[in-house]
């Protein structure tokens, strides 16, 4: 199971492009040159984006996967990967747990249970994009940084 996420940092850990991390724009109501970004604390998943980001990582279609993890481009999401989140007995990512950092970047907690019944929490590091609205870059055991 370790090897299984430790996969899925390494291919979110190859990519040669950075998340983007949007700033307020000149012009916009309230933005100055002095303001930043607030960080907001409103869950940034609704159950049906978390729902749907835990499905498409279990999909067992590599195509399906890579919407909602995050690869370099020109990059494919590994066969094994691909397998082994397809192998889970469950994923849930909690809404509740998500937030919504405010920089294009955001967290959740995510419970994975192997077919042996074996449970682990972990914290996702998810950006912005995908056809969830986000995708996953790294993860961690929960109570350390991914």
């Amino acid at each position: 199971m370790l090897w299984l996420l430790c996969c899925l940092l390494l291919v979110s850990a190859c990519s040669s492009q950075p998340a983007a991390r949007p700033h307020a724009a000149a012009g916009t109501p309230g933005a100055s040159a002095r303001s930043t970004p607030a960080k907001t604390k409103a869950p940034a998943l609704s159950p049906a984006q978390a729902d749907a980001l835990a499905s498409g990582l279990r999909s067992g279609s590599a195509k399906a996967v890579s919407e909602f993890v995050a690869v370099p481009a020109g990059k494919e999401v590994p066969a094994t990967f691909v397998a082994e989140m397809a192998a889970l007995k469950g994923l849930r990512i909690d809404p509740a747990t998500s937030r919504d950092n405010g920089d294009g970047t955001g967290t959740a907690r995510a419970a994975l249970t192997t077919a042996a019944g074996d449970v682990s929490t972990w914290t996702v590091l998810l950006v912005r994009g995908g056809a969830g609205g986000w995708k996953v870059t790294a993860t961690a055991p929960a109570g350390s940084t991914p």
